[in-house]
């Protein structure tokens, strides 16, 4: 950091500023010292966050002036909190490297989204109960029978929600513990004539 410090002294005597520059504002990487942010962060949406190849998914709660509070979407557990111009920057990176990803082209709606939002368009809010993860049990309402198919195997048909496991049932039959489901899955899964929801267990840490 001391040399990012005497960088930004430099500047600021350069520039004939009076007050020093923050720090946090500016990072050195391979193509020398650049300010952070580049974007606008609205609270109740859903981005990705990360600098790295395999960004965090995150939903952002609240955005102030100076910091930006947020979840991690895998867990939706305790808020966690940065600075803004971090924050800004990193949000920045890691959704335009999930556009560039293979994901965007399966999910066309969620791309379209994070394009706008980018560009500073506030979006419709999201929910933060439609990222909670849950475990469910359901069954088949009509089991196939005899040689079962991919297209026919209600297993293959339940791997769209979450990770699936089964077991065996006196009474229900076989019944398929989908872990991972998220809130938006689960009210999917409810409207799929193919199942038939027993349980619905929340997942939040």
């Amino acid at each position: 950091m001391d040399k990012l410090n005497q960088l930004l002294e430099d500047i600021r005597v350069n520039s004939g500023l009076a007050e020093p520059l923050d720090e946090t504002m500016y990072a050195i990487g391979s193509g020398g010292l650049r300010r952070l942010g580049g974007m606008t962060v609205f609270p109740n949406q859903v981005y990705y966050m990360g600098a790295s190849s395999s960004p965090d998914g995150i939903f952002v709660t609240r955005v102030t002036d100076d910091t930006v509070t947020y979840k991690q979407l895998y867990s939706m557990g305790k808020e966690q909190r940065i600075q803004r111009p971090i924050a800004d920057d990193l949000i920045r990176q890691g959704t335009e490297t999930w556009l560039k990803s293979g994901y965007s082209k399966y999910h066309p709606e969620r791309a379209r989204k994070f394009k706008a939002l980018l560009a500073g368009k506030k979006q419709p809010p999201e929910k933060e109960e439609d990222y909670v993860r849950w475990e469910v049990d359901a069954v088949a309402t009509n089991p196939p029978t005899g040689k079962m198919t991919r297209e026919t195997d209600p297993w293959y048909r339940a791997e769209e929600y979450g990770n699936v496991g089964s077991s065996e049932d006196p009474k229900h039959g076989t019944v398929y513990n989908i872990t991972s489901v998220t809130g938006l899955e689960l009210k999917r899964l409810r409207k799929d004539k193919a199942f038939k929801v027993l349980s619905a267990t929340s997942e939040k840490r």
